[in-house]
């Protein structure tokens, strides 16, 4: 961000006069008009445009007089103060103005002039404004950037200032403020106390990282570096706690103390999971459970000679199946769910093709194919015939808040197929699981050693 900016009063060491232009740049700079500011940075001499001031931060300076209070008031800062309405504030409270209006802005409902709407508006206004004023200050002397001071207001609210000074880490939680970028400000700011959520926060912020490999849970000898990976990118605990180190035993304190409080989730084969992940692994083995057991596999519909069919499908589709593949269209004809792989060439697409022609043949059931992308459904219509979709698509994830998603029996599908699953994470399957009817089937088709899926599982 670039910014020009009237030079009222110049450094000590006069790198500009009063009267002049001076260009700021950096991130942060503050925008509004008719405010007068005291910025720090480093001067710069650029090689194109000159002398230029490098921002770190500001402080709005309002004298203690007419034309900077009335200025300050209708800069645009305070909403629905216009430069009259500033006027009717200055006339009645004078230099006291921002005095007032800090520690007593109810009294602007004593001007004449200001309805009791518009000085609750005002006040609203006028104390918001403080406030960003005060966490934009705190905050952008360590670059951290604008949009994600804004995500900062919008996540924590009239809270922000107070997080910031006295619990910092929270701000993890913030979209784009990972660990690494937090514990770079709370070292840099001098923040103390905070060695107990720093190590917390290392703890989750590794286990997510390992979760964005497409992992699930982690080792609890590779979280805390007792165990080396082969793959150079796992990140381990003590990889983001060096700088300063804890001693392991205050680390290891924590660790017990998180799983002991069901932050973390240690198992009994030492895999520990973030809570949040433990539960939708847990939920999506119960669905699992509910879909094998709920529909009774002697009353699938297929009751005919399935050999036979499978036979005649062979035939007309000039398909030459081996026995293991014939298994697979068998297993499909008599399980409520069934999963399917093998590599490359190996018939997986065979096995789809006899299997639809069957069940089409024989049977009124309706089929539904999906895929996790675009890309892979088209894959299926190109070599099946039949019409595929993406998972989101098929089973109403990504749409509009508030709109419903019917069990996939319920707009009258009896066999849903998942082509490429292994490219399925733990959150989609979930979903994807939960809209599954009883009387639906559920057949996965993949390959083990293909890519592992985007988010975790």
């Amino acid at each position: 961000m670039v910014t020009e900016f009237l030079v009222i009063s110049p450094d000590a060491e006069n790198h500009c006069k009063a009267g002049e232009n001076v260009t700021v740049v950096g991130n942060n700079i503050p925008e509004f008009k008719g405010v007068i500011y005291e910025l720090e940075g480093t001067w710069k001499v650029h090689p194109s445009f000159g002398l230029q001031l490098r921002y770190q931060r500001h402080k709005e300076i309002v004298e203690r007089n007419h034309d900077s209070i009335v200025g300050y008031l209708s800069s645009g800062i305070i909403d629905g103060c216009g430069v009259a309405c500033a006027e009717k504030i200055y006339k009645a409270f004078g230099e006291d103005t921002l005095d007032i209006l800090d520690a007593n802005p109810d009294r602007l409902k004593e001007i004449q002039g200001i309805s009791s709407k518009k000085a609750k508006r005002i006040k609203a206004s006028y104390q918001e404004s403080r406030k960003k004023e005060e966490l934009y200050t705190l905050l952008s002397s360590y670059a951290i950037p604008k949009h994600i001071i804004q995500k900062i207001e919008e996540v924590f609210d009239a809270n922000a200032v107070s997080i910031v000074r006295n619990n910092p880490y929270e701000l993890c939680n913030v979209d784009g403020m990972s660990f690494p970028k937090v514990d770079d400000f709370v070292r840099n700011a001098k923040i103390p106390g905070q060695d107990i959520s720093r190590i917390k926060m290392a703890i989750l912020y590794v286990l997510h990282e390992w979760e964005n490999q497409g992992n699930l849970g982690m080792p609890v000898s590779l979280l805390l570096g007792n165990k080396q990976s082969k793959d150079k990118s796992v990140i381990t605990l003590p990889m983001v706690l060096k700088n300063p180190r804890p001693a392991n035993e205050i680390v290891l304190n924590v660790f017990e103390n998180m799983a002991r409080s069901k932050e973390i989730i240690v198992t009994t084969d030492d895999k520990v999971f973030r809570e949040s992940v433990y539960r939708i692994e847990t939920e999506v083995a119960q669905e699992f459970v509910r879909i094998v057991h709920e529909q009774d596999r002697g009353n699938l519909g297929y009751n005919f000679n399935q050999d036979e069919e499978i036979r005649v499908s062979e035939q007309k589709l000039s398909i030459n199946l081996d026995e293991l593949q014939k298994v697979a269209v068998r297993e499909v004809l008599q399980n409520n769910l069934v999963i399917v792989t093998g590599g490359p060439g190996t018939g997986k697409t065979a096995v789809l093709n006899v299997l639809a022609d069957v069940i089409e043949r024989k049977t009124s059931k309706k089929l539904l194919f999906l895929a996790p992308t675009g890309k892979a459904a088209r894959r299926i219509t190109e070599s099946t015939g039949y019409d595929a979709k993406t998972i989101h698509k098929g089973i109403g994830l990504g749409i509009k808040e508030g709109c419903e998603r019917k069990h996939l029996e319920q707009i009258g599908y009896d066999l849903v197929i998942v082509d490429e699953s292994s490219f399925l994470d733990i959150y989609v399957a979930k979903h994807l699981l939960s809209v599954i009817g009883k009387n639906t089937q559920l057949l996965f088709i993949g390959d083990a050693d293909q890519l592992p899926s985007v988010g975790p599982g």
